[in-house]
């Protein structure tokens, strides 16, 4: 009996159960469903796996980074104040990072963990289109059986077009539409023209774009746009001229498309925010008609919490305290809708370093690696698909970061795990190879 769990225990997918968390986190909230007992599942397979693996384990420089990063925000956490929801907060943080800290992607997984999220984003976007042309589905199909919260936040998100949400939560499909459509695309580049059903792939990005258009948010469709750019030049340095030129012309095609679709849509009240938003630019650039505030009032936040900065430059004024702070007039806001200015506000200087040095670091680290495996005459694809849509991911984050708090929610510390996961990725770490 001892002999067939110490065969089992060690091949746990991980990667495969944090993923499986990390696109079921809106049920929590959509049923009522306290998320400490994911939490708790979640670290309970973390330690049988720790315990029960037959081989020792692997602290990289990645994995080092991401739990001095852990440790050090866990500090400022809890030293900003200490409560139910800051407790919680640091527990989601630490164990993603013990999860990516002692875990492995295993080769053997990958097919199927693929499957799943592709499928996933497959259904979601799905299901934001036809909610998004037809509300009375969400009305009498799914708002009679989820909790009250999520019930309020989603219906007021409908009536004034902001988003579609799952769980309550605004963001939950785009970061889950992100990673799928990273994947996707850099699987795409990677193999190249060795790739099995190319062509099923790029109609997965191309749904996963349209949920995301359809969900009506700026701020993460052009991280993700901005991270698909990246990947996109990271990838072609060790292309041909003709596969640079297939996946250009796939490209165009897309963005025609896209573009056709968008202008259309626009026309309508599917997609107001975007006409909203190009209407005011368009002002902007020409000089002409009133001059409005392209980002939606966040300036005035940035302004505001850099006062705050100023008044306190070194330790700033606590983590989670600028909602205390913050003018009555402006109403209940408790985020400046700006990573980096959240970060100095709350933290100061001191924070912000303790906090940006360490993501910066991983970010350098996961560039290397993807250059380390350029270099090797036998490139292994699947290795640079993973490092890659790592790349391609945290550069989502840092371009979200100005135009949204992500660092301060708990939907992107798993993602991050992910990410870092994807990055530690190299030819001793598929340990089924």
């Amino acid at each position: 009996m001892n002999s067939r769990i110490l065969d089992v225990y060690p091949k746990i997918p991980l990667f495969t159960t944090l993923l499986l968390f990390t696109i079921t986190f809106f049920v929590y909230d959509d049923f009522g469903i306290r998320m400490i007992f994911g939490y708790a599942a979640l670290m309970y397979v973390a330690l049988i796996y720790l315990i029960f693996r037959n081989n020792n384990l692997r602290v990289t420089r990645m994995k080092a980074l991401y739990l001095i990063l852990a440790l050090n925000l866990s500090i400022l956490i809890l030293s900003g104040s200490v409560d139910s929801s800051s407790i919680a907060f640091v527990l989601g943080i630490v164990i993603c990072a013990v999860i990516a800290l002692v875990g492995d992607v295993r080769r053997s997984e990958l097919p199927a963990a693929f499957r799943i999220l592709i499928v996933f984003s497959i259904l979601i976007s799905l299901y934001v289109v036809a909610v998004r042309f037809n509300p009375s589905l969400y009305l009498n199909y799914v708002r009679p059986h989820i909790s009250a919260h999520s019930r309020y936040t989603n219906e007021w998100l409908l009536k004034d077009g902001y988003g579609i949400t799952l769980g309550g939560n605004i963001v939950f499909i785009d970061y889950v539409l992100t990673l799928c459509g990273l994947i996707c695309f850099n699987l795409i580049l990677a193999y190249k023209e060795k790739l099995k059903f190319r062509w099923l792939y790029w109609i997965c990005i191309a749904i996963s774009v349209v949920g995301m258009l359809f969900v009506n948010r700026k701020s993460e469709l052009l991280a993700y746009a901005t991270g698909l750019i990246f990947c996109f030049f990271m990838h072609m340095g060790s292309s041909t001229w003709r596969e640079k030129k297939r996946i250009l012309i796939a490209m165009i095609v897309l963005v025609i498309l896209g573009v056709t679709g968008v202008s259309y849509l626009a026309k309508t009240e599917y997609m107001e925010r975007y006409a909203v938003f190009a209407e005011r630019l368009i002002n902007i650039i020409q000089g002409t008609g009133v001059q409005k505030d392209i980002t939606s009032g966040r300036t005035i936040l940035w302004q505001i919490a850099l006062s705050f900065f100023k008044d306190n430059p070194v330790f700033g004024i606590g983590w989670g305290h600028f909602k205390e702070y913050i003018p009555a007039f402006m109403g209940d806001l408790n985020n400046v809708h700006n990573n980096y200015i959240q970060l100095l506000c709350e933290t100061g200087v001191v924070g912000f370093l303790l906090v940006m040095v360490p993501m910066i670091l991983i970010f350098r680290e996961t560039i290397r690696l993807i250059r380390v495996n350029k270099k090797k005459s036998n490139r292994e694809p699947l290795l640079m698909a993973l490092n890659t849509t790592s790349y391609g991911m945290q550069i989502s984050f840092f371009v979200l970061s100005f135009l949204d708090p992500c660092l301060y929610k708990l939907l992107f510390w798993p993602l991050f795990a992910i990410a870092v996961m994807f990055a530690c990725c190299t030819e001793n770490s598929l340990l089924d190879k």
